[in-house]
């Protein structure tokens, strides 16, 4: 009704400057259906998050509803469309002018609960904002450019879009966008990239390489390059990059756009120094009552062993060093015990996937 609202108005108004005709029977069929319609209006199924982008106008009822509760919304929009006809049906003509009024009225009454309400404007803009950047400013990457340059952004899939979508829209020196699996929800230009499992390339689909001197990534893209500034909340990091683009990292063992893993994950890193390297783990209590031991070698050797508790996140820092005659550092992660989800007591969860524990992010330090 958005889009027709604007005719509306403008009919009201020339039904009021031709004299508010109202013939009774006519009037009275329209007034009444009008009013009924809003009953067949299945509120309920409207009033989500959708209609902060589509239906401003239910907004108003929602936080209505958050008062009176989901029971009365319908009854609450039925009695004011009662009003409105009787309104029409029964003021009188030389006051006709009230009427348009009336709903210029209604509609600056919703701008509060639509800008400033618990569900309006105000407070999905602040989400939305988190969703995309948390622990920096909005701008921080124009802040941790030099003048003039500009970087590209890598989505692998396994972020929110909105790191994408607000880093663009507050940064003037995020340029392309590329991704690795699927484009990001919007239709905007992107490119598709693809990244060699065996050397770490990364090119286009056409086999040209990626030259970009500036990068934004999240965790589960390390190029071969320097950081230079970090978003914390997400880990997402602006890095100075060595062109063409190589992916020095390679993680195997995580569910694909996800950080579940299975019982194993490996981590590889190419062009390795040797150093620490660190992994935040997390567990999930729907399906684990217990801690779970995550176990860490590298090179065939124990290095290190962590417990993740159901609720709790833990670190596991761990040293690693390439292996004899190579340049790469390996790190194999065994978890334990795991489980799937559909087979767990109710079946409540249908996903039939053995998981192990969320490795959330990886952090590698090179040793001084």
């Amino acid at each position: 009704m958005f889009y027709v609202a604007p005719l509306l108005c403008i009919a009201l108004l020339a039904w009021v400057e031709r004299g508010a005709p109202r013939p009774r029977l006519l009037a009275g069929a329209a007034a009444f259906v009008s009013a009924l319609l809003v009953v067949a209006i299945p509120l309920e199924k409207f009033i989500t998050t959708s209609a902060l982008t589509d239906t401003l106008m239910l907004l108003p009822f929602w936080s209505l509803q958050d008062r009176i509760g989901p029971g009365w919304t319908e009854a609450a929009a039925f009695g004011l469309a009662a009003v409105l006809a009787a309104a029409f049906l029964l003021m009188p003509r030389r006051y006709a002018l009230a009427l348009p009024l009336l709903v210029l009225g209604i509609w600056i009454l919703a701008i509060r609960p639509i800008w400033w309400g618990t569900h309006g404007f105000e407070r999905f803009s602040q989400g939305a904002l988190f969703q995309g950047i948390r622990t920096v400013d909005r701008d921080w990457v124009d802040q941790a450019l030099p003048p003039g340059a500009d970087t590209a952004i890598l989505w692998t899939g396994r972020t929110d879009r909105l790191t994408v979508n607000q880093n663009e829209f507050f940064n003037r020196g995020v340029g392309p966008v590329y991704y690795v699996t699927a484009p990001t929800p919007g239709g905007l230009p992107e490119r598709p990239v693809r990244i060699d499992s065996r050397t770490g390339e990364v090119t286009f689909t056409d086999g040209t390489p990626v030259r970009d001197r500036f990068l934004l990534a999240d965790s589960s893209f390390e190029p071969d390059g320097d950081a230079v500034a970090t978003d914390e909340g997400w880990g997402i990091t602006l890095w100075r990059v060595q062109a063409p683009l190589v992916s020095a990292v390679r993680v195997d063992g995580l569910y694909p756009n996800d950080t579940w893993s299975g019982e194993t994950v490996t981590y590889t890193r190419r062009r390795c120094r040797p150093g620490s390297l660190t992994v935040l783990l997390s567990s999930d209590p729907s399906l684990f009552v217990e801690p779970q031991i995550v176990v860490a070698r590298s090179n065939g050797r124990f290095v290190g062993r962590v417990k993740v508790g159901p609720y709790g996140r833990a670190h596991l820092r761990v040293p690693i060093a390439p292996a004899a005659g190579t340049s790469e550092c390996r790190v194999v992660y065994t978890v334990e015990p795991t489980a799937v989800p559909a087979e767990t007591p109710g079946g409540a969860n249908p996903d039939p996937r053995e998981l192990g524990a969320h490795f959330d992010r990886f952090f590698y330090e090179p040793a001084q």
